[in-house]
């Protein structure tokens, strides 16, 4: 029985050295189009982090991310504080370009929640919003640094009304890779 166990671990070792896990910290931009009180954009920072374990091919991702932002409309005597949390689960591939770079695309499922905190002549309202799935998709390029630790840029596409493109949320992020 040992004997059968111990030749599984040495043909599975081969194939688990050959799994790349990557830890990102995230720290991104993005826009997102409010009605309230009258239409407007807002611009957000968002932070969050995310995991991938796979082969430059075919990786599964998983990802979390935070923001929040207040706006003031002294005029209305108003107060918005808009908060939510996306978490992501999905897939990428890639494709290098020599031996420090590479360009990949992903897709996958949005979850997302959402609170929003209005003040107004100082009452506070809140709305939480329900939880929410949507499809994104997304592309990237990734510079390597050296063997351990990367860079990388992406721009994703949180697809809310398919097949109409005008309520998509697009988030913009840079960040770096520390290669497990």
């Amino acid at each position: 029985m040992r004997k059968i166990a111990f030749a599984a671990l040495l043909f599975a070792f081969p194939a688990a050295a050959l799994v790349d896990v990557t830890l990102e910290p995230i720290a991104g931009y993005e826009r997102v189009q409010k009605l309230v009180p009258n239409p407007h954009s807002r611009d957000r920072l968002v932070y969050g982090a995310r995991l991938t374990a796979g082969v430059i091919l075919f990786t599964g991702e998983a990802e979390y991310l935070r923001g929040s932002d207040t706006e003031s409309f002294p005029t209305d005597d108003l107060t918005v504080l808009d908060a939510y949390e996306k978490a992501r689960l999905g897939v990428r591939s890639g494709l290098k370009l020599g031996r420090l770079a590479a360009i990949f695309i992903r897709g996958g499922a949005q979850a997302s929640r959402g609170r929003e905190e209005r003040t107004q002549a100082g009452v506070t309202i809140t709305v939480d919003s329900p939880l929410r799935y949507d499809p994104y998709a997304g592309a990237g390029l990734r510079i390597g640094l050296s063997r351990r630790i990367s860079l990388s840029a992406e721009v994703t596409a949180v697809l809310k009304n398919f097949p109409r493109m005008d309520d998509n949320e697009y988030l913009v992020t840079a960040g770096f890779a520390v290669h497990l």
